[in-house]
């Protein structure tokens, strides 16, 4: 069966025929076979899918706009990426053979974690309030992207904390 054959069994599949059958070609190639092909990297899903993010982002930020009009900018209610309640700093054991400093960045880590999902939800609050303003949802974009990956950076270092009191506690017994 030949790609143009597959293309058109996903058309029939999702219901919608696409005007532009490139777009489908296009959002259907990952980067990997673009590099293994050496394809212009302009060809694979790569800007597509930032696109898709983007339109993901505005279509839920609208409904939680529309939804919990009562609550406060950047209040809306939003799922957070927490760490079990278990494994929080108010339920740790103290560590006698940790680090001093990993000693504190572990203390305080819960603390920075929920200060930047904070700074999230109001950037995603700030996206609502500029959906008109195109340049200045960029900036805001790129803001809350950065504020992501400076959690998911946090989130890692705690689950690496988190292995190291597990450990710690286990050779105590």
């Amino acid at each position: 069966m030949n790609t143009k054959t597959q293309f058109c069994e996903l058309e029939t599949a999702i219901g919608y025929r696409f005007r532009d059958p490139s777009l489908l070609r296009r959002a259907m190639t990952h980067s990997s076979y673009i590099n293994e092909h050496h394809m212009a990297k302009t060809d694979c899903n790569e800007s597509l899918e930032f696109l898709g993010d983007a339109v993901l982002e505005i279509v839920s930020s609208e409904y939680l706009y529309f939804h919990y009009p009562q609550e406060p900018e950047g209040k809306q209610p939003v799922p957070k990426k927490e760490p079990p309640k278990e494994d929080r700093k108010d339920n740790a054991v103290p560590l006698k053979k940790m680090s001093y400093k990993d000693q504190r960045e572990y203390d305080g880590i819960g603390a920075e974690i929920a200060a930047l999902e904070e700074k999230i939800a109001a950037a995603e609050g700030d996206m609502v309030e500029c959906m008109t303003d195109y340049v200045r949802l960029q900036e805001i974009s790129a803001e809350k992207e950065k504020l992501e990956a400076a959690l998911e950076e946090r989130m890692e270092r705690w689950m690496e904390l988190s292995e190291l009191a597990e450990e710690i506690e286990r050779n105590k017994r």
